[in-house]
């Protein structure tokens, strides 16, 4: 039985799509749509690009974020879901994003203490090992956690520590993208989403 849900965080709950073209823009002007999305066929914190920014602009980056990023950033509905989901199910966030910077984000919905945890790169940059902290802690088995993901990367984590998935297509990747991971399914909206969920409790 499903009794938790672990999120991503940007592109499922928020978008943060021109926020990250925006500032990635800043460093390299030359970067095409493409290459950004590439970023996010594997662990997003493993690339180059990534790593650099981390290092080189970790204060700027967080700050960047912050000031671009509203209520309104979050997607339609997702409030609502996390209201929905939150009733049945033991809700985590496993994400690339700060820590501190998502609990700001959720708290701008009044909904930063729906998630019994919330995992940034901050606290450990593999999503692998934060899968495992959250089912170590929590005493759940893998076969009772679903991932809910925007990205390959993800998709290809999630599989290696034996948690299923679903695919979501309103964030980096499109639904030709994240068919080469492993999912039990891949929606198009909060709707589709929820169906899944709830068809897969039992």
């Amino acid at each position: 039985m499903i009794q938790s849900i672990i999120f991503d965080f940007d592109g499922v709950l928020i978008d943060s799509r021109e926020t990250l073209h925006k500032f990635t823009l800043i460093h390299h002007p030359d970067i095409s749509e493409n290459e950004i999305e590439e970023i996010f066929h594997g662990n997003a914190h493993s690339h180059p690009i990534i790593k650099k920014f981390v290092k080189e602009h970790r204060e700027e980056i967080d700050a960047f974020f912050l000031n671009d990023t509203t209520k309104d950033s979050f997607y339609n509905g997702a409030k609502e879901l996390i209201e929905e989901l939150e009733k049945n199910y033991s809700l985590f966030i496993n994400t690339s994003a700060p820590t501190y910077n998502v609990k700001h984000f959720l708290s701008l919905i009044e909904k930063e203490h729906s998630f019994k945890e919330i995992l940034g790169f901050d606290i450990e940059v593999s999503k692998v090992k934060k899968f495992e902290m959250i089912l170590e802690k929590y005493n759940l088995k893998k076969e009772e956690c679903l991932f809910v993901t925007d990205t390959l990367g993800d998709l290809r984590e999630a599989e290696e520590v034996g948690i299923k998935s679903i695919g979501v297509t309103w964030g980096v990747h499109k639904r030709e993208t994240l068919k080469q991971g492993e999912t039990i399914a891949i929606v198009d909206n909060y709707e589709e989403l929820l169906e899944i969920i709830q068809k897969t409790k039992s």
